[in-house]
């Protein structure tokens, strides 16, 4: 997510998902269980700095965002990734990592007279009897299951070689292709009581029947066809350690596509609601005896739009892009590392590409600090901080991370998402790498100390016989 999540996991000896960031990679522990959430947040064309500016007053700073042209909410996205579980498990020379999630994609182009309506209401001048014209096309939700695995093995004392394969399944889809509607107020009172709306929407949607109040049960096709709405992707990875200090890695992921196939729908509406006073009609205030108030809300809302025609369309295949990481890693330093990384395809859409340099610092044997700079070349130019941590007591461990820091400080002007993550693991068995030196403790005369392979994981000033 944000492509800095995958630089905290990359070749992360404390986390079992460094597994995905390069299917070589082998993590210190035998065998665990884990569970995690992250999440995304992309403002679109407009940052939180814009509107509440401190030289002004909210109404103010709200008046002069309405009337700059440049501002919008487009192209606003919302990346939801939640983790049901992970397993880990690793022998001396190879690691099994599985996973299972359900990610969640969002992307709004919403019209910025929807909240000037909301702020100021019908009494203000700029609405009061003045048709509105809004524009939501291009707003499109998405719901899938990603279910991943991955085998890496150790071949000889300095190669590392994995593969990886990933299943998807779309569970629902709602896009709208064209969505415009014409709002009219009638009264200036300074609340919006009374309105009205116009327009036409033209959607397609997945997993879902006549209306986007009743979807179809996911598990139904599931169960009886299983490649509905599906993808399939691979990738692969290498690690190499030329030298003692010096760990060289090459990955790659999502080289596949996805195919929406299977209970696909196109709609046609018509949206018409005359001028109403909030849900004050007379027929909800007080109902008829033989009619619940929920059935006068949905004959009230049923009257506002009209269902023109539905039909199947045809299957359409994406091809995902493909995430490639290529890092020198500098392992001269005891309990620390340093990082240097050029990646394309990163983040939750993988459409981010970056170079970055990152350090993790080990602290005695339960907490780990991460820190890292990225410069972003796509798809927008800018330069972030991120800073993470991992900690552990007694098997249980928790991390987590803050992605693009200075956003959150206002100190960046530049910074156009936010992102985050924390997770539980829960390690059934001690480290197989107890120090972190890249050498399993069955092969480490020197378990608790970190050093280098060519004197048998000990350090060069203390032992020095090969």
């Amino acid at each position: 997510m944000g492509g800095q999540i995958e630089l905290f996991e990359h070749n992360n000896p404390l986390l079992p998902r460094s597994a995905v960031s390069n299917p070589a990679f082998l993590p210190r522990y035998g065998f665990n269980l884990s569970v995690n959430t992250r999440s995304q947040f992309t403002p679109g064309g407009v940052q939180i700095y814009d509107i509440f500016r401190k030289d002004q007053t909210p109404q103010e700073s709200l008046r002069s965002w309405f009337s700059d042209s440049s501002l919008n909410f487009k192209n606003i996205r919302f990346d939801q990734e939640v983790n049901l579980l992970e397993i880990g498990i690793r022998s001396r020379r190879s690691y099994i990592h599985m996973s299972s999630k359900i990610v969640t994609r969002v992307d709004l182009n919403l019209d910025k007279d929807l909240f000037g309506l909301a702020f100021f209401g019908n009494g203000d001048t700029q609405y009061y009897k003045k048709p509105t014209e809004i524009n939501l096309s291009g707003t499109q939700f998405r719901v899938q299951s990603e279910h991943r695995m991955s085998y890496g093995r150790r071949i000889g004392s300095k190669l590392y070689l994995g593969v990886s394969a990933k299943v998807i399944h779309g569970l629902a889809r709602l896009r709208l292709d064209n969505a415009r509607f014409q709002m009219l107020t009638d009264t200036s009172i300074e609340s919006i009581y009374s309105i009205g709306v116009r327009g036409d929407v033209d959607a397609t949607t997945t997993g879902f029947q006549r209306t986007i109040f009743e979807p179809y049960d996911p598990f139904t096709y599931l169960s009886s066809i299983p490649f509905a709405n599906y993808g399939l992707a691979y990738g692969g990875g290498l690690i190499y350690r030329p030298f003692d200090f010096l760990r060289v890695s090459f990955a790659t992921e999502n080289q596949g596509f996805t195919e929406w196939n299977y209970f696909g729908t196109k709609h046609k509406l018509k949206v018409d609601i005359p001028m109403f006073s909030g849900l004050d009609t007379i027929g909800l205030i007080t109902p008829q005896p033989d009619r619940s108030l929920r059935q006068e809300l949905q004959d009230t809302i049923d009257s506002w739009y009209s269902f023109d025609e539905k039909y199947y369309f045809k299957k359409e295949t994406n091809t995902l892009r493909p995430r490639y990481n290529f890092s020198l890693e500098y392992l001269g330093f005891p309990k620390h590392r340093l990082t240097a990384m050029v990646a394309t395809g990163m983040g939750a859409r993988s459409n981010i590409d970056l170079w970055a340099v990152s350090e993790h610092f080990d602290i005695k044997d339960y907490l780990q600090l991460y820190v890292s700079y990225a410069r972003f070349w796509n798809p927008i130019p800018q330069n972030v901080w991120n800073v993470g941590f991992s900690t552990q007591v007694w098997g249980l461990q928790l991390y987590g991370q803050l992605n693009n820091l200075l956003a959150y400080l206002d100190l960046s002007r530049e910074s156009h998402y936010y992102s985050g993550q924390i997770g539980v693991n829960i390690n059934f068995t001690k480290n197989i790498d107890s120090d972190g030196d890249d050498i399993p403790d069955h092969r480490d005369r020197c378990k608790s100390t970190f050093g280098i392979p060519k004197y048998r994981g000990c350090p060069e000033n203390t032992f020095r016989t090969p």
